[in-house]
């Protein structure tokens, strides 16, 4: 007779459950025996303990045998019920009755580290050191702080998978992890369009990026085959470089040199400005017209923005450059300048005829002030600052006039002899109101107290000055033993300066052309970006985007890293 203390105990046997009962499971262990169909259950006693029997359809005292195809059958020869249903294998017991144990953790847990681009990553100790490709297995705990270091040619892009940011990225091992650092070109190509083509004038307007092409072509006619240049104002999409509209303004008839591109700027009434010169009758898209004055006659035409039609065209007035901000925009010659109003209301800068520094760009400021780049040869008072004679017939100059175009001050690189020469190719101004000039000079010039003398051929120049005084604040020269380019300036949606020319812009480095990042506090550069065409203009979207005319490259985009 069974002890009262019964248990019930699911044995899995051949695929079906037999129903054990016994006084005590942890006295007896129950070992199979038999084969084929019917499977026996042999008892036998835990040392210290003793079997009392044995009951179901067999014998007490004896080994029981079940029909694997029947029932259960009870002590008293009835038939027991079905087991409960069991979900999932039988569960692993421990010899004692607690619960269930989880298997030990491992006691290593592997880090697996990828970097992309010119860079490594370090971790405090430098002991774990990676520029590629790096896996290493670490006790189950341990913590790491790694920092990304960029070379000079790349700047570090950032971390994903295990970490995110730019800042440190620390680890810790309770699990595996695996962590991605890419470094990148600090200016990242995007696209490049009219490669055949000067692109001499960049503006950009909600998404879409305005531009003057001036376009050699040859001219097929009876004459002699001449070089003729027309302007091309394009509207592209600035995510992918498609081109919406374009409008082409060429001479009539076998005329050379038809049309020449100053500027472009877009006004708050959606108008495209367009200045330029030409020496002979151009169709402005379907608008004629004729020169009034011997050489060049400069134009100013406004377009719609939506479609590119040219609605009108004012001849004769000069327009080398443009500048735009609010409902004004700024035109002029290298001597003369003029302001345009929509609609078509023109008025000189300069009513007493008072001459400019000669002008190659113009950008207005915060506050609605007009700053100018260029060259100067006749001496002129120019509001506070007296432009003297000097003994170089060109020096590079940089000027301010008032909202209200009355001359501010100028400040000029001088030429200490006639051999010497300055032109002052572009300029900008930061959210300070302080101001970026860039050229190229030879020989040597004096500015603010300060001398610079070129390496050899033409080199470039960088300078920054107050802008309430003119006063110089710092100066940067480069360049070696062939021509060296400050071509085109503008500030940077994170406040740097960007700067782009041709030549060694960094000491030792070989002369190329570049796209640079300028800490304005003192000119040191951030970083440099080779870039395949020499910039004539360089213009900073609302995206933050840089957007770069070139020589005979067209126009490309670049996408700065931050």
């Amino acid at each position: 007779m069974l002890h009262p203390r019964v248990v019930k105990s699911f044995v899995v046997a051949l695929g079906f459950l037999v129903l054990v009962a016994c006084s005590d499971p942890r006295n007896v262990a129950l070992m199979p025996s038999g084969a084929g169909g019917t499977q026996g259950l042999d008892a036998f006693p835990i040392p210290g303990r003793d079997v009392v029997g044995e009951a179901s359809g067999a014998d007490q005292g004896s080994a029981m045998a079940v029909d694997g195809q029947n029932p259960a059958v009870g002590p008293d020869g009835g038939t027991l019920p079905p087991p409960p249903a069991v979900d999932g294998p039988s569960p692993v017991r421990s010899d004692t009755a607690g619960p269930d144990l989880p298997p030990p953790p491992p006691s290593m847990y592997r880090l697996v580290v990828d970097v992309t681009g010119d860079g490594k990553v370090e971790d405090a100790t430098g002991t774990f050191i990676c520029d590629t490709h790096c896996e290493r297995d670490l006790p189950a705990g341990t913590t790491l702080t790694f920092t990304a270091k960029a070379t000079a040619a790349q700047r570090f892009a950032g971390w994903s998978k295990g970490c995110s940011g730019k800042q440190t990225c620390t680890v810790v091992m309770t699990e595996f992890r695996e962590l991605l650092a890419e470094f990148k070109d600090p200016a990242v190509q995007a696209w490049t369009v009219g490669q055949n083509s000067d692109v001499i004038s960049v503006a950009e307007r909600g998404g879409n990026v305005f531009s003057m092409h001036d376009v050699r072509m040859e001219f097929d006619g009876t004459a002699p085959a001449k070089d003729r240049r027309d302007v091309v104002i394009t509207r592209r999409s600035l995510e992918t470089g498609q081109m919406q509209w374009q409008t082409r303004y060429r001479s009539v008839g076998d005329s050379l040199e038809s049309s020449g591109v100053g500027g472009i700027a877009i006004n708050e009434s959606n108008e495209v400005i367009v200045t330029g010169f030409h020496k002979y009758e151009v169709d402005f898209g379907g608008i004629r017209k004729t020169p009034t004055v011997q050489g060049d006659n400069g134009y100013v035409a406004v377009l719609d923005m939506a479609t590119g039609s040219t609605r009108s065209v004012q001849s004769g007035v000069g327009g080398l450059w443009a500048a735009h901000r609010g409902e004004s925009v700024i035109v002029g010659t290298y001597n003369h300048g003029w302001r345009y109003q929509s609609p078509n209301t023109i008025s000189r800068l300069n009513p007493s005829d008072r001459l400019l520094p000669q002008t190659w760009e113009a950008h207005v400021g915060p506050n609605l002030d007009l700053f100018l780049s260029g060259e100067y040869s006749t001496p002129m008072q120019f509001g506070s600052s007296s432009l003297g004679t000097s003994p170089s017939s060109r020096n590079a100059t940089f000027s301010k006039m008032s909202p209200s175009h009355a001359p501010q001050w100028a400040s000029a690189l001088v030429g200490s002899n006639s051999n010497s020469i300055g032109i002052g190719f572009d300029v900008t101004v930061d959210s300070a109101g302080d101001v970026y000039g860039v050229g190229l000079y030879s020989g040597t010039v004096r500015i603010g107290g300060k001398a610079i003398t070129s390496a050899g051929d033409d080199d470039g120049f960088i300078v920054k000055l107050s802008g309430s005084t003119g006063a110089m604040l710092w100066l940067k020269s480069f360049g070696g033993p062939n021509q060296d380019i400050g071509g085109s300036a503008a500030i940077a949606r994170d406040g740097n300066l960007l700067v782009a020319g041709n030549g060694a812009i960094e000491p030792g480095k070989d002369a190329t052309t570049f796209l640079a990042a300028l800490n304005p506090a003192d000119g040191s550069t951030i970083w440099v970006q080779n870039v395949p065409n020499s910039a004539l203009i360089i213009e900073v979207a609302s995206t933050g985007d840089v957007l770069m005319g070139s020589f005979g490259q067209g126009l490309t985009k670049f996408t700065i890293t931050p």
